[in-house]
């Protein structure tokens, strides 16, 4: 398990800027620690900003939005940023009013047409920095 192509320069100029980032991950609760763990983003995720929305469970009631909701709270945002591979992750950021970014590894077809932008390199999100 490998993070995708400049992931983890990209997190760190996101942690560096001191914006909040956080992980929605369709897996088990026990499962996130080592995925984190697994692709080295210790350093931006803990257990307060990744989030497992185990949807794949047939019994599954908690949303992607449903956790990000509970998540935001009454904070107060500027802006809010969702990046995902897949149009269920692009129907989030505007169900949430955010700015869409729809990624895909270099040389591979999106996987939907939905998202503000289309990108397959993940440094293009620094504009928004």
């Amino acid at each position: 398990m490998t993070p995708a192509p400049h992931a983890l320069e990209t997190l760190a100029a996101i942690h560096n800027s001191e914006h909040d980032q956080v992980l929605l991950s369709n897996t088990k609760d026990e499962s996130v620690p080592f995925y984190v763990s697994a692709l080295g983003i210790g350093d931006y995720f803990s257990t307060e900003n990744a989030i497992a929305v185990n949807q794949h469970a047939k019994n599954a009631t908690r949303t992607k939005q449903m956790a990000i909701e509970a998540y935001i709270g009454n904070q107060p945002y500027d802006r809010l940023i969702v990046i995902g591979d897949s149009g269920g992750d692009m129907a989030l950021a505007e169900a949430i009013g955010a700015t869409g970014y729809l990624y895909a590894h270099p040389g591979v077809r999106f996987r939907a047409e939905s998202g503000d932008h289309h990108i397959h390199d993940l440094r293009q999100i620094l504009q928004e920095l």
